[in-house]
């Protein structure tokens, strides 16, 4: 029986224990990569990750507010953006994304301390010290996560003849990235990571991951590529500056080689941006439409 086919309890339970799988695995990568986390035996990993999903559940249904001021901030936008004064809802957008995202990383990272906190006093061998280390736990941890959820997805669409149509360019963004990361790596003079070849691709994978998963993208049409190559830029120098507590850090050296890898990152993945982009502005218009339809009913009917 298909998942879509359960009764709706039933599928959520079954979503929730792969969101628990993915977060297990992520969590033991978390553990290997980030030197100031010990988790040693799997049962601890599988009772850390099971505490951390459940509790971050709860925090998610207290935090859905959030999505309500994303609408309302959306439907502001259409009356900015039709009095010209489009750097007034970029300002209004940016500063809302910047404080959404600091409040959901907040979360994970004091969720991620208290867990592994909570291990350790009842006699577990859990430890997690310092606060960088905590905050590039819960990074490498989110993206860890991810990375698997991202091969769990690419497998199924491989597997599933139905669900094939997934697999378009904007899938091959994060592999995409990885590579240019790799390339850099191999490349650019000033760009390093430690050797050992196994930790060195877990490494470029999650990094990878957590360069695609945060997007703060314009709509501007000549913005697009300026903000997407500034933005890997930032985004490149604070997965750097992190990396600095993981057994195997990415090290770039200066301005010009930050530059350099941001502008190999930016060339390899665009193709794949660009077809997220007009794969997002074909569901928002699909939408629009559906929404319009369903409006224009109502009208009729009333």
């Amino acid at each position: 029986m298909a998942p879509e086919a359960w009764p709706r309890r039933q599928r959520a339970a079954g979503w929730w224990l792969v969101r628990l799988v993915e977060v297990a695995i992520g969590m033991w990568v978390t553990s290997v990569l980030v030197a100031g986390l010990t988790l040693a035996p799997w049962p601890e990993v599988v009772l850390a990750a099971t505490a951390y999903q459940a509790l971050l559940t709860l925090a998610r249904r207290a935090l859905a507010v959030l999505d309500g001021v994303d609408r309302a901030l959306a439907e502001r936008a259409l009356d900015v953006w039709s009095d010209s004064s489009e750097w007034l809802y970029i300002s209004m957008a940016g500063t809302w994304w910047v404080f959404r995202l600091a409040v959901h990383g907040a979360l994970r990272v004091g969720l991620l301390w208290a867990v592994v906190q909570a291990l350790g006093t009842i006699g577990l061998s859990s430890r997690l010290e310092g606060f960088w280390p905590t905050i590039a736990a819960a990074v490498v941890l989110f993206a860890g996560a991810g990375l698997v959820r991202f091969l769990r997805l690419v497998a199924m669409a491989l597997l599933m003849r139905s669900r094939r149509s997934q697999l378009s360019w904007s899938v091959a963004e994060l592999p995409l990235t990885a590579l240019a990361l790799g390339g850099g790596v191999l490349l650019l003079p000033g760009v390093e990571l430690a050797a050992g070849l196994s930790v060195q691709l877990l490494t470029v994978g999650v990094l990878a991951t957590a360069i695609t998963s945060v997007r703060l993208e314009l709509s501007v049409p000549f913005l697009v590529l300026p903000s997407t190559f500034a933005t890997n830029a930032l985004k490149l120098w604070l997965v750097g500056l992190l990396s600095g507590w993981m057994t195997v850090p990415l090290r770039i050296d200066g301005l010009l080689s930050l530059t350099a890898l941001a502008l190999l990152v930016t060339a390899l993945a665009w193709p794949a941006v660009r077809a997220r982009r007009a794969r997002q502005a074909r569901q928002q218009a699909l939408d629009a439409m559906t929404q319009h339809q369903q409006m224009m009913e109502m009208h009729q009917k009333a």
